[in-house]
Formats: structure tokens, sequence, C-alpha cells
């Protein structure tokens, strides 16, 4: 907490210079204490967009209805046949469908606030990235994000 309240002094001499916020991580929804930490943000009167792999839509929606975000960037890793791989093992083909076809819902909900986005790693091929595009909604936006390797 002593940590937080020095981050928000630090952001609150900054302010002038900050357009907005973005809560990313890990999956910052696993947080317990999100919801404090977002109401915290809120308090210095700049818009919050949270980075989320959509792992739990309830939570999102909540984030959204209450205020505590003003927008949310959803990953779509993929082709749902390839979630396993693409998450390490993390998530099933149809633990993927089931909760990022909840975010679609919750785009359509709140249009321009959910925002889907796809990195074009190198497992994902042109007919996968097809694929991908095809398992999201018509009427809603995928962006496209180059993946580039650093070299360090």
């Amino acid at each position: 907490r002593v940590q937080q309240q020095a981050c928000l002094a630090d952001l609150a001499q900054r302010r002038k210079w900050l357009d907005g916020l973005v809560v990313s991580g890990g999956e910052p929804t696993c947080t317990p204490q999100l919801p404090r930490l977002l109401a915290d943000l809120n308090s210095l009167g700049l818009p919050v967009k949270l980075d989320s792999n959509g792992t739990q839509p309830e939570f999102l929606a909540d984030l959204l209805e209450t205020g505590l975000i003003q927008a949310v960037a959803v990953d779509v890793k993929g082709p749902w046949a390839l979630y396993p791989q693409l998450t390490g093992g993390a998530w099933s083909a149809q633990a993927a469908r089931t909760a990022l076809t909840a975010v679609f819902a919750l785009a359509q909900r709140y249009p321009g606030q959910v925002l889907l986005r796809c990195t074009k790693v190198p497992l994902l091929s042109p007919a996968d990235l097809e694929e991908t595009r095809a398992q999201v909604p018509a009427d809603l936006e995928l962006h496209w994000q180059d993946f580039i390797t650093v070299n360090a």
C-alpha cells in the first residue's frame, strides 16, 4: 500500500503530461486488489485502460459497468485449437472459446471500449490468422500487431 501511494503521488505530479494510464501485467484481473487500485487511479482524473487476456470476462464487465476502467484491450491469441500451444498449456481450446465469446459480447455491448487484438507470432500461419479473424464476430474490429524480435 505504501508503494501504491508513492506511485499515485508520482503520477499526480506528472498528470499534466499524461493522456491516460494503462494497467497491464501478467494478468491484472488475477490481482484481488485491482478494483481498489483502479479506484485510486481514477482519482487522478485520467482515463484508465486495462490490458487483459480475457480469462475473466465477468470481472471485465464489472469494471466497465462501474466505470473503474474506460477501456480494455483483450488479446485474441489465435485459433481456438492452438490456444494450448499459444498459452503454454494454460488455456484449453474450449476455455478460450468460452471466455472470448463472452468478451466478444462485451465488445458489442460497449462499442469502442473493448479493443480486440492479435499479435502475429511466428507460430501463426496465414491460414491461422484467417481462422482467428473468422472466430471474431464480423461486426467487431480485430487489430493486428506485428511480432517484433529484439536482439539484445
